[in-house]
């Protein structure tokens, strides 16, 4: 990638843009397949490390996470418009948002009653990366 675009800061990126023409002409895009909501969703847990600087624990998903799908814009690829990620996402990767947010539960069990879907996992998944060889320390 680095080679390709450089540091890649953003996915509002000129290469990343569709043409208007193919917007007119197929309506929504699926925004090529270079970013997929899976990618979007791995950028959330990501941001909210940055912003921590440390070990994600329940409540840094329950209030961190919430914020990045539902109150924070940015860009998504597919809608060719700065929104929420919550607009893009399926509803079992909406799970997080209502559970935490509408139904302010305990954020151990943020998701209980949650159905099974790979794509919610990605919410997830960076802890896994951090945490690498250290089942214990990915638990926490």
């Amino acid at each position: 990638m680095r080679e390709r675009y450089g540091r890649v800061g953003s996915l509002d990126t000129e290469w990343h843009r569709i043409a208007e023409e193919e917007i007119a002409r197929k309506g929504r895009v699926r925004g090529r397949g270079i970013v997929t909501d899976d990618t979007l969703m791995v950028l959330c847990p990501m941001a909210v490390y940055n912003e921590t600087g440390r070990h994600l624990d329940a409540w840094d998903m329950a209030s961190g996470m919430v914020r990045q799908i539902a109150w924070t814009p940015r860009w998504v690829p597919e809608l060719q418009r700065e929104t929420m990620l919550l607009e893009r996402l399926f509803y079992p990767e909406k799970w997080i948002f209502h559970r935490h947010q509408l139904t302010s539960c305990d954020p151990r069990q943020g998701g209980i009653g949650n159905m099974v879907n790979c794509g919610a996992a990605m919410y997830i998944a960076p802890v896994g990366a951090v945490n690498a060889g250290d089942p214990h320390g990915a638990y926490e």
